[in-house]
């Protein structure tokens, strides 16, 4: 006898009043009826696959509902579908356009339902006729663009939700393991729901609030939200820098020919128009596909389609977009928004038929939830483009059951798992191959330290004709959500001298547009641009070619500044980004000595020299300036015109200085197509400056380092350091010419993306004030004092020689008897 049934007896034996028993009754009564109905409301999980009734091919973006209800999902790239349902009866629908709506009767009864679902396709009814001399094709588009033009002007903004999923594969062989059943494996998945903000003119910002990856991707990784910036019903698309014309740009008839292939009816009344999209030239950024528009409201449906030859991908790779639109009734007006997005690309890198490792990228994006026209804080326009909250990592499973959009395939399921196991027990990874073993561990290292909280890969390992060798660390810690603390220290073996700096940056604001900042620091400092030609190539060269770029000179002292930016936050390196427009204010004070070359070691050329380190002026200066950038960065360059604005002033009467100048540099960019595959960059840099110009304040053209240029405004053939003054005046212009016939030159395992051809002239005047201090000669040396006052050269390149890279053929023709000709190499110009 149990515990429980010895104190019933108990009870009744004891003879406790009846209404006492009564109410023990309903206590039992209803926590048996309560735990009934938990058991009845726990929601079960009606899945399937929807496919092709002819072809038996899986069908994606179906659209699946439960009738009377919200309830809702749209079929993944293999067809499948998830619904979460409480046990009973339903009435699911299938749609999809171009198809028959598929209906049926279900009963969920178990934990899981699956079910098939064929769809036929509907027949179209007419053919291409003709309404008053032109095309039908043609004059349904011309509705649809007009509608298009007035959506434009009425959409001011709009917000959504968004799901997003990112799957990345590689064939098996260079991964060394598989989580497929085929020769595919998958890589990484990347999975968000976010919040998304769009606002007239092409301002876009997603914040996620839940995100889940596979274990090898760090979660601050995962910031993967393809929103509605990539949207088939805009003017143009950006699509890995290429910009493609849609059939929806003002022009589009005369890019594309537009022929109706017939039209059915769609839900009992409305007619669908399906017209095939070709382009009329190769000489333009196109696509190739077929579009679904519904006749009474000339608003897109569906989209399916791959781009042309213009369209230069990386190795060839094959793209295929789909993409379909919802329509809201706001307002007596309709627009049209995307619904659901997929991108699926392929790319074989064959490079010197060595190796071909294939690389697979599939996209899907559900958008929900629409508020158009209504208000919302602009401030989310100042944060970077994507964004995640701070309970973004604190999966939320209740959330992710009820509100997934496109159900994980089976081999995504897998991979999750098998991903997780390969991180935790590596032992299991069998069998291992080179890549996994050798490579990849050494990657991850490097990886490491080219991000946070390690400040830059430079200031841990450096080589100049200064200090020689650099060992060293930089670091960069938060604190609060307010202060930002960056530290860094190393040792020169030559020049046996300690380097260190501390920087403190206060964040008034959250968004951090305005920054208050003190630093300190004791360094090798750099006379000349520092992020042209960088550190990183600065020691490849010093140690394997001895030629040392840099011009440099010691640098004890300490800066106060302020900052404000605008705009919102633009990509500039992993994990450092900054405003497009912003004003920097800055005191300085500073101790300047002459540094000596101190090293001659160099793995090649010994018996050569190091170019001398050129004397400075040894003083104390003190000075003020700004910084005011316009759509511009000294590092990347992230719009199509943009200019910066600098100013340095110093005064003895004023700032105790032991000199006193005042210089003005100014810089512009502007890029511009002059056809449509052709496009022409041209830059300005000038320099003006007034009063005592120590030789630590001078400007020097930049120029390549051992043939090899860097991406940028260079001189080709003019030597390093070969002309310095106070007073510069820089001119340079690109002509790039594309293809010339695009698909033609794209050779497999050498240029697979396609060879560019790149036209330039570069010219420049450098001179000296009259009272520039300190006769130093090697710093004198102005293109005034030649007989022929300018530099100028012309060349041609060839750009993405194996995908990255780039050849340029360049020739002197000032200073010089006769035509001098010199070849360079450098990072391909994207």
């Amino acid at each position: 006898m149990t515990e429980i049934e010895k104190k019933v007896q108990f009870i009744i034996s004891k003879q406790v009043p009846t209404m006492l028993i009564i109410v023990v009754g309903l206590i039992v009564f209803c926590v048996q009826n309560v735990s009934a109905v938990s058991k009845k409301d726990t929601l079960s999980v009606l899945k399937g696959i929807v496919v092709d009734s002819s072809s038996n091919q899986p069908l994606q973006f179906v659209t699946l509902r439960i009738k009377n209800t919200k309830t809702g999902a749209v079929s993944s790239k293999n067809g499948s579908f998830a619904l979460k349902l409480s046990q009973g009866r339903y009435i699911l629908t299938a749609s999809m356009v171009g198809y028959t709506t598929y209906e049926q009767e279900v009963t969920i009864e178990n934990d899981t339902t699956s079910l098939t679902i064929a769809l036929s396709q509907k027949s179209l009814s007419i053919a291409e006729v003709m309404v008053d001399a032109e095309p039908m094709g043609i004059r349904i588009m011309r509705r649809a663009i007009a509608k298009k033009q007035e959506q434009s002007i009425r959409l001011e903004r709009y917000n959504y939700r968004l799901y997003t999923k990112f799957v990345a594969s590689l064939d098996s062989l260079t991964s060394g393991y598989s989580n497929k059943t085929n020769d595919t494996t998958i890589l990484a998945i990347f999975e968000s729901f976010s919040k998304g903000y769009f606002k007239k003119s092409d301002n876009f910002y997603n914040e996620i609030y839940q995100r889940r990856q596979t274990a090898n991707i760090p979660q601050q990784n995962n910031v993967v939200a393809f929103g509605t910036n990539l949207n088939i019903y805009d003017d143009i698309i950006d699509f890995l820098g290429e910009e493609i014309f849609t059939p929806f740009n003002p022009k589009a008839l005369d890019f594309y020919n537009f022929e109706l292939e017939g039209q059915f009816v769609e839900n009992d009344s409305t007619i669908v128009n399906k017209i095939v999209v070709t382009p009329k030239t190769g000489q333009r950024r196109l696509f190739t596909g077929v579009l679904y528009l519904d006749d009474k409201t000339n608003s897109p449906l569906r989209f399916e389609a791959v781009p042309n030859e213009a369209v230069s991908l990386p190795f060839s790779a094959s793209l295929k977009v789909k993409q379909t639109f919802s329509d809201f009734n706001q307002q007596n007006f309709s627009y049209t928004l995307p619904h659901a997005l997929s991108i699926t690309s392929s790319a074989s890198a064959k490079i010197f038929w060595i190796i071909a490792p294939r690389g697979d990228i599939n996209i899907e994006t559900v958008a929900f939830d629409y508020e158009i026209n209504k208000p919302f804080n602009d401030d989310v326009f100042s944060n970077r483009k994507v964004e995640s909250t701070e309970t973004a990592d604190i999966f939320d499973s209740t959330y992710w059951n009820d509100y997934i959009q496109l159900p994980l395939r089976s081999e995504e399921e897998l991979a999750y798992n098998q991903i997780r196991i390969n991180i935790e027990y590596p032992d299991s990874l069998v069998p291992i191959g080179f890549f996994e073993e050798y490579l990849r561990p050494i990657n991850r290292v490097i990886a490491r330290t080219g991000r946070r909280p390690f400040t830059d890969r430079t200031d841990i390992f450096k080589f100049n004709r200064v200090h020689g060798l650099y060992l060293g660390l930089g670091l960069i810690h938060q604190i609060g959500d307010n202060l930002e603390v960056l530290g860094k220290i190393g040792y020169g073996f030559s020049d046996n001298r300690y380097y260190g700096q501390t920087t403190a940056v206060f964040f008034p604001d959250a968004k951090r547009q305005i920054q208050i900042g003190a630093s300190v620091y004791d360094i090798l400092q750099r006379r000349d641009e520092p992020y042209r030609v960088q550190t990183a190539l600065i020691s490849t060269v010093a140690l394997f070619a001895k030629n040392d770029y840099g011009d440099y000179y010691y640098n004890r002292g300490m800066e106060l500044f302020v900052q404000f930016g605008a705009g919102q936050l633009q990509f500039i390196r992993p994990e450092y980004f900054e405003h497009p427009y912003s004003l920097k204010l800055y005191y300085k004070n500073e101790d300047h000595r002459t540094a000596r070359t101190n090293t001659q070691f160099s793995f090649f050329n010994r018996n050569a020299l190091f170019r001398d380190n050129p004397e400075i002026a040894d003083v104390t200066q003190r000075m003020v300036g700004y910084e005011l950038n316009l759509n511009y960065n000294s590092r990347r360059r992230f719009s199509r015109i943009g200019m910066q604005l600098k100013g340095k002033f110093s005064s003895p009467e004023y700032l105790a200085s032991a000199v006193d100048f005042q210089q003005y540099e100014g810089s512009f960019f502007w890029k511009f197509r002059t056809l449509p595959l052709w496009e022409t960059t041209i830059t300005f840099h000038s320099v003006f400056s007034r009063g005592t110009i120590l030789p630590q304040n001078y400007y020097s053209l930049e120029t390549v380092a051992s043939n090899v240029a860097p991406i940028g405004d260079v001189y080709r053939v003019m030597g390093v350091k070969e002309f310095y003054g106070d007073r510069i005046f820089a001119f340079n212009v690109e002509h790039n010419l594309g293809e010339i016939v695009p698909g033609i030159l794209r050779i497999p395992n050498i240029a697979s993306f396609g060879l560019e051809f790149i036209a330039t002239f570069n010219a420049a005047w450098t001179d000296f004030g009259a009272l520039s201090m300190m006769e130093v000669p090697e710093l004198r040396k102005t293109t005034s004092q030649t007989s022929d006052r300018w530099y100028y050269e012309v060349g041609l390149g060839i750009n993405k020689f194996l995908l990255f890279l780039r050849t340029d053929v360049t020739v002197r023709l000032s200073q010089v008897n006769s035509p001098r000709f010199i070849i360079t190499f450098g990072n391909a110009t994207f």
